[in-house]
């Protein structure tokens, strides 16, 4: 049979709670001061700077070639991020800042670095939690700036090997160019046809810069006669020219001049390319697009512990009102 009073008076884990509040308050005040001294001796903040990167080879000024798609070259620069020689060239950074930070290689890896990526956007997020506001931020900021000092230093290697090939080439048709002409000037010199137009082309000139002006006051005659012999020496230059430009050449002749006129449209190329790689290289970027340091650290320590234990404290005294 059902008994009311027993069940009235049947104990219930809100009515214990209540009836030993004073014990259950006790107990959430001392567990929050536990926590708050936890929290204390494990405080840490943490600092967070953002880097926007994209691929300089993509840009028209770089050629826009080469470039790897737009998500794999952001997670390559996040690892690039995370990596020892980054790390190490952090540490000497924060070594020399304005509020130097003594830290090493091992210690930025392996214990306060964190690396997000967001492949849709190319923004990185570099994180760094230390002991101290001041050092998370120091060596967060060090990171970031080791990355684009690193960067651009690799950039300017690869822009410098480049030119140093683009020169050694250049070298190399410059002088294959000077021994084709050389081979011309023997050939040339063996074709007795035309040694023989270019000697009366040049006797031609001559006669010409021979030819004496007509005096002022001079009568209309001679003005004329001047200038029938102009005409006439005139005609005879161009014709000896037209000869030379439509003479049929030796074959091996034609071979070379063929051969010099291909290597001087490459040597051209080859020039302008190094013109632009040059200015290239002036310019060169680190593929940040936009960067945005660590001003401040927020605390990240066990503090949440405390907001649970204060959450103990208002459920204790919360009991009246339930019941």
């Amino acid at each position: 049979m059902y008994d009311s009073y027993s069940q009235e008076f049947e104990p219930t884990v809100a009515g214990a709670a209540w009836q030993y509040r004073w014990l259950v308050l006790f107990l959430a005040i001392g567990f929050a001061g536990l926590a708050w001294l936890l929290a204390s001796s494990r405080e840490a903040f943490t600092a967070t700077a953002a880097i926007a990167v994209e691929d300089p080879r993509s840009s028209n000024l770089f050629g826009g070639t080469g470039a790897d798609s737009p998500e794999r070259y952001v997670r390559s620069q996040a690892e690039i991020m995370r990596s020892r020689s980054v790390a190490a060239r952090a540490a000497e950074l924060a070594a020399e800042a304005d509020q130097p930070v003594a830290t090493d290689t091992e210690t930025i890896v392996n214990r306060g670095l964190t690396v997000n990526a967001s492949e849709d956007s190319g923004l990185v997020e570099i994180s760094y939690t230390a002991e101290t506001a001041n050092e998370s931020v120091v060596v967060v900021n060090a990171i970031a700036t080791a990355y684009q000092e690193i960067g651009r230093e690799v950039a300017i290697a690869e822009y410098d090997a480049a030119l140093l090939e683009l020169d050694s080439s250049i070298i190399e048709l410059t002088q294959e160019g000077e021994a084709l002409q050389e081979e011309l000037r023997r050939l040339r010199a063996s074709d007795a046809e035309r040694l023989a137009l270019e000697a009366q082309l040049e006797n031609a000139i001559s006669r010409l810069l021979l030819i004496d002006p007509t005096p002022v006051g001079a009568t209309p005659e001679a003005f004329q006669q001047t200038a029938d012999r102009l005409n006439e020496v005139g005609l005879e230059i161009a014709t000896l020219r037209a000869a030379l430009v439509s003479e049929v050449a030796d074959p091996d002749i034609r071979a070379i001049e063929d051969q010099y006129a291909d290597l001087q449209d490459r040597l051209i190329n080859l020039q302008t390319v190094r013109d632009q790689r040059a200015v290239d290289a002036q310019l060169v970027s680190s593929g940040v697009a936009f960067y945005d340091p660590a001003v401040g650290a927020e605390a990240s320590s066990a503090r949440t512990i405390v907001v649970f234990g204060f959450l103990m404290v208002v459920t204790a005294f919360s009991f009246p009102m339930v019941l």
